[in-house]
């Protein structure tokens, strides 16, 4: 799938990105300088735990399993899970987003069906 991004008007997040089946390849989620709020794991289709990585790198320079990632945000199997950030976690290059199925560096095999994830980000922190 793709990632779709949207704005928004939400009080601390100028733009949504949602992945309706997020993979094991790396997907570009924004370009350049980003502040991330929020990031929302909808794993309910899966009946194994599943880890979102976030890295701070070119889409290019990632391999999945061997680069490391800046986080790895877990999620119970057959269960949703939300992360906060405040002011926002902060991305220099690009935030890219991968899911696996095992914990660590090294998880590199996809979820057996869809997980579907929601970015809340914006070019600006929102320390306010």
């Amino acid at each position: 799938m793709a990632i779709v991004v949207t704005s928004t008007n939400q009080q601390f997040a100028g733009s949504e990105a949602v992945e309706t089946d997020l993979q094991a390849t790396d997907q570009t989620v924004r370009n350049g300088g980003t502040f991330l709020f929020q990031v929302k794991i909808d794993n309910t289709a899966n009946s194994a735990k599943s880890y979102v990585k976030l890295y701070d790198v070119a889409t290019a320079s990632v391999t999945v399993g061997t680069t490391v990632p800046n986080f790895i945000l877990p999620c119970a199997a057959s269960s949703t899970a939300e992360y906060s950030f405040f002011p926002g976690a902060h991305f220099n290059t690009e935030l890219c987003a991968a899911c696996v199925t095992t914990a660590g560096t090294s998880g590199n095999s996809n979820p057996s069906n869809s997980v579907i994830v929601r970015f809340l980000f914006d070019s600006a922190d929102n320390d306010v």
